[in-house]
């Protein structure tokens, strides 16, 4: 099966599927109250080829879970390559005035390529409530320390229609911020989320010329 029919397959698995938190496309939320596990995929637009993560995340606690990526993947040409994986234990020292939740977290990866490398760093997880449950900003700041020092962050302005139009859509613009101090780099995703319990479908347009989204699925313990 080629790479263009396995890409065009999934955007029709993800319309025409069963529609199952609202969110943007790249930045964490809140902590896991269950298991919840997805797909995310970046397919550029010639659909020449596609990379993306299989993960998923399991609430240990309340204030405490645990995500991962499985597999960080690509398919160029008909083949495909195994990139990496990574774990990071996440916990949340609650909500703090319009801050939903002030989560803290420890990024564990391992990446294959030309060279090989483990990974370690620190993140934080949040969102600022400014309209309760119509409008809000999410916000991850993460710091690789190793093997290399980096600053990168995600702002992402959502809008939540549901409790106004009672549809369970969100519209999106985020902003992937990287820099090593020396060189800045960014992307612009705008898109829309669909939450209908189990399921989520997120999709976006990457405006350096991508379709990204996942398919997720969760359920509470």
């Amino acid at each position: 099966m080629g790479v263009k029919r396995v890409a065009c397959i999934w955007i029709l698995m993800l319309f025409f599927g069963n529609l199952a938190v609202a969110g943007s496309f790249g930045a964490m939320q809140e902590i896991s109250e269950g298991i919840d596990l997805d797909v995310a995929l970046h397919v550029p637009t010639d659909f020449s080829s596609f990379s993306g993560e299989l993960g998923g995340s399991f609430g240990v606690l309340p204030n405490f879970d645990l995500t991962l990526c499985f597999s960080e993947f690509s398919v160029e040409n008909g083949e495909f390559h195994w990139h990496g994986a990574w774990l990071m234990p996440r916990y949340d020292l609650g909500e703090l005035a319009i801050l939903e939740y002030n989560i803290l977290a420890l990024s564990l990866g391992y990446y294959s390529g030309e060279f090989t490398n483990f990974t370690f760093g620190f993140e934080y997880h949040t969102e600022l409530s400014l309209v309760k449950e119509i409008f809000s900003i999410e916000i991850n700041i993460a710091v690789p320390v190793f093997p290399k020092v980096l600053l990168t962050g995600i702002v992402a302005p959502v809008v939540s229609f549901e409790s106004f139009t009672g549809i369970p859509v969100s519209a999106y613009f985020e902003a992937d911020l990287e820099t090593d101090l020396e060189s800045f780099g960014y992307h612009l995703i705008a898109g829309i989320d669909v939450y209908i319990e189990p399921f989520e479908l997120n999709v976006g347009y990457d405006f350096s010329g991508e379709i990204v989204g996942f398919l997720g699925f969760g359920f509470k313990l």
